[in-house]
């Protein structure tokens, strides 16, 4: 997530604010790969569709609840109003579904948009 975060911000013109919260976790690499899929076309939506100048991405840990958020300050969309047929945000929801996470996607128009995937992980193993 370290690299698809400064990739993006170096190749965009994108400020992104990346905070990381509580206890470091990992999740297992099945659940790792839809997870960083869902970032990676969180971000995608953000330098296609937003016209966002700046995105803050947040990691968080609860107990066994790893939280990865993405919001934005663009223009934001009406979410009930995205057809049925749009891949990006479709293929999110089903990615989350394959690994029992949630996803919640908050947005209105002309008022930014947050991405949010709540998923179980395990706590990061310390040297």
């Amino acid at each position: 997530m370290d690299w698809l975060v400064s990739t993006v911000e170096r190749r965009n013109d994108l400020e992104i604010c990346y905070e990381k919260s509580g206890t470091p976790f990992e999740i297992d690499a099945g659940k790792g790969i839809h997870v960083y899929r869902i970032l990676q076309e969180a971000l995608n939506n953000v330098r296609r569709h937003a016209d966002a100048t700046v995105v803050r991405v947040r990691t968080e840990r609860t107990g066994p609840i790893s939280r990865i958020s993405v919001t934005d300050n663009g223009r934001g969309f009406d979410p009930s109003a995205v057809p049925a047929e749009s891949y990006g945000l479709r293929g999110m929801r089903e990615r989350a579904e394959l690994v029992g996470a949630t996803l919640d996607i908050r947005s209105r128009p002309k008022d930014g948009t947050r991405i949010t995937v709540e998923v179980t992980t395990e706590e990061a193993v310390r040297a």
